[in-house]
């Protein structure tokens, strides 16, 4: 794992296993961890002598949580309906006169809309992660 911290006031501002082509600056430098640490990304971190040191634990904004939350319900949701092109590709054969796929494809969306209810999207949280461990294991 590569540390790019801000050379100006010390902060991480990078962290991953390639290094982007805008950090490859003179702005920039890499940190290390010491031998046993790890690094924790709800923590903040700043460069000394030439290692990360942990800071305080971020805060989150309640009300960017709860937007947070309701972007992953979006998502998980989403991505349980049948893939478009092949409710394209259903309605098309339907159109022939097989509506096996269609009936397939319908069949699927209606198993969504039970197994994913847009009531979730109202849950905290908590109570969303323990309804889907609930409902999916």
């Amino acid at each position: 794992m590569i540390y790019i911290f801000k050379k100006a006031d010390k902060s991480l501002v990078y962290c991953g296993t390639a290094l982007p082509s805008n950090l490859a600056t003179d702005d920039y430098v890499e940190g290390f961890f010491e031998e046993g640490e790890t690094f924790d990304p709800e923590y903040s971190y700043t460069l000394v002598d030439g290692k990360a040191v942990k800071g305080s634990k971020y805060t989150v904004d309640p009300a960017l949580a709860e937007e947070a939350a309701k972007i992953k319900y979006q998502n998980d949701r989403k991505f349980k309906y049948p893939d478009i092109g092949d409710q394209l590709d259903a309605l098309y054969w339907n159109r022939k006169g097989d509506a096996t796929q269609l009936t397939r494809i319908e069949a699927s969306i209606a198993d969504t809309k039970t197994k994913w209810p847009k009531t979730l999207a109202d849950m905290s949280q908590t109570e969303y992660d323990a309804k889907v461990k609930e409902l999916y294991g």
